[in-house]
């Protein structure tokens, strides 16, 4: 068979079209196409709204609020975490029992949630609450006083530093999660009441620490993870801890609120977690109403409660407000997501 010869040119032009053939064909057939329907989602992109957090406490919320921040330095983002409530309190309770020098056995109130060790001797007792997976330890400082001359003091430092390790021995917890000091008081007692007062005063110290997941730290409806008040020698005089809680997996990332959305959020999603003044307002109810609150700072973190298969990311307010007792402090919660993330 006689073979065509095809001139340079005409090569050149055969190959050009086979090339736009090429390239056509796989514009039109590629999945990526712009007039498909169907495209790849980020793997942390949400794509189902969550049911708007309902937290509710004993306290009034304020009525208006007064902004004294113009930007917040917070993430963009944050991990939406699944958990489970803690099924060891009994554990947790014997374990705490033991190391408070409770020799007896516990008693289980009926048609209640508590469990109960009693120390008469030493004016003690340490309750789990297995409703509210609460556990609270008390020394009747009116039953048996402070001694006048107590030991040599420890310094914050010392106190601190045996209370984590204290806990952790208790608590267990999983690698993810810490507890690290959020703050300290100076005490003293007025009747039976625990007063803030100055160091050279001070009989007590009250120390709050928080549970923290990555750098974020997690509170309650009723404010700081665990609460402890130690004389000045280390003796512990109350405890308040809210159980952890176990199995804490990542679900999604979600956007967090900018300053303009933190400032429109809705009054009626706002929750004021605690109020702090001075010796009249400790003595007071707290069921205050209030009309103002200034707001002068954010931190973001998690909110946690009983009833919540989740940790709510929250946005915690801090600020000021007057009252019939002087100025108050006030700590509120408000959810923390983009509104577009929510179920509302």
């Amino acid at each position: 068979m006689k073979s065509i010869k095809l001139s340079p040119k005409t090569k050149l032009f055969i190959g050009l079209f086979i090339i736009i053939i090429t390239i056509v064909s796989f514009i039109i057939f590629s999945p990526s196409h712009p007039n498909e329907q169907t495209k790849t989602t980020p793997a942390n992109t949400p794509t189902t709204p969550i049911p708007l957090p309902q937290i509710t406490t004993s306290l009034n919320t304020p009525n208006q609020f007064i902004w004294q921040i113009d930007h917040l330095k917070l993430p963009k983002e944050i991990e939406l975490i699944s958990i489970q409530k803690n099924p060891q309190g009994e554990t947790i309770l014997k374990n705490l029992a033991k190391s408070l020098n409770f020799k007896s056995q516990p008693t289980t109130i009926p048609n209640s949630p508590l469990i109960v060790y009693n120390n008469p001797l030493e004016a003690t007792n340490l309750y789990l609450n297995k409703e509210e997976n609460l556990i609270k330890f008390s020394l009747d400082l009116l039953q048996k006083p402070l001694p006048k001359n107590t030991t040599q003091p420890k310094s914050l430092d010392q106190i601190n530093q045996e209370t984590i390790i204290f806990l952790q021995k208790a608590l267990n917890l999983p690698p993810s999660i810490s507890i690290t000091k959020n703050s300290t008081h100076y005490q003293t007692t007025n009747g039976p009441r625990f007063i803030d007062t100055t160091p050279d005063q001070a009989t007590l110290i009250k120390t709050t620490y928080n549970y923290q997941y990555e750098s974020f730290p997690i509170l309650f409806p009723k404010g700081n993870s665990i609460e402890t008040i130690h004389t000045l020698s280390g003796k512990l005089v109350k405890l308040s801890l809210n159980l952890p809680f176990t199995s804490p997996q990542v679900q999604k990332t979600y956007p967090v609120k900018t300053i303009e959305e933190i400032k429109n959020t809705p009054r009626s999603q706002f929750t004021t977690i605690l109020l702090s003044g001075n010796e009249k307002f400790t003595l007071s109810d707290q069921e205050i109403d209030i009309d103002s609150a200034y707001i002068d700072n954010a931190l973001l973190g998690y909110l946690s409660h009983p009833d919540s298969s989740i940790l709510d990311p929250f946005i915690f307010l801090t600020g000021s407000t007057d009252s019939q007792y002087g100025p108050v402090k006030i700590l509120l919660g408000i959810p923390a997501l983009s509104p577009s993330s929510y179920n509302q």
